[in-house]
């Protein structure tokens, strides 16, 4: 099975707000429902992401955000996301979602997820 995605050329979350400090929370929401849609249309394909972190959203020069670096079923390597992963390591729509929520908390807190475990 294959999955075709868009041709986006434009930075990633974490490029993009590598300048330092939180994002706004309205503009970490706007990117968060963003991701979410994202992760649904994925999962309704019956694919997981397994590689959820601030690299892999990119972001349009409009402000959209667009997933990329989408993973396979029940492969991820614990170096691709690090602290995004869940502390069970498990791969899952549920785990997809603890990588979403680490995300967003990046993006409100300025600090790495690891804090969380």
């Amino acid at each position: 099975a294959w999955m075709a995605t868009e041709l986006v050329q434009c930075a990633s979350l974490e490029e993009r707000h590598s300048v330092g400090g939180p994002v706004p929370p309205r503009m970490a929401v706007a990117a968060m429902l963003d991701v979410l849609d994202g992760l649904a249309a994925i999962h309704g394909a019956g694919a997981l992401h397994t590689r959820l972190c601030p690299r892999s959203v990119l972001v349009t020069p409009e402000g959209r955000c667009k997933l990329t670096d989408i993973g396979q079923r029940g492969i991820r390597r614990a170096d691709d996301i690090g602290s995004y992963a869940p502390p069970e390591g498990s791969v899952s729509v549920a785990a997809d979602l603890y990588a979403a929520g680490c995300t967003l908390y990046a993006l409100l807190t300025d600090r790495d997820p690891a804090d969380l475990h």
